[in-house]
């Protein structure tokens, strides 16, 4: 196998939904099934101190 084909990978869409907090519960797992019921999958999620917000990352595998 090269190393210069690609191996099959696919390549991924990603995006960030940011929500500020505070904010109830009811209302953030709203915003997070709203993208997963557009097809998106949760890869990771961090809070960011800092500004106070959940940064909730999503991916996809891109179409051609």
């Amino acid at each position: 196998m090269s190393l210069n084909k690609d191996g099959g990978r696919l390549k991924e869409k990603s995006k960030i939904l940011r929500i500020a907090l505070p904010r109830s519960n009811p209302n953030i797992k709203a915003d997070i099934d709203a993208e997963l019921d557009a097809g998106w999958h949760i890869a990771t999620s961090m809070y960011m101190a800092t500004d106070n917000d959940l940064l909730i990352i999503f991916t996809r595998p891109a179409r051609n």
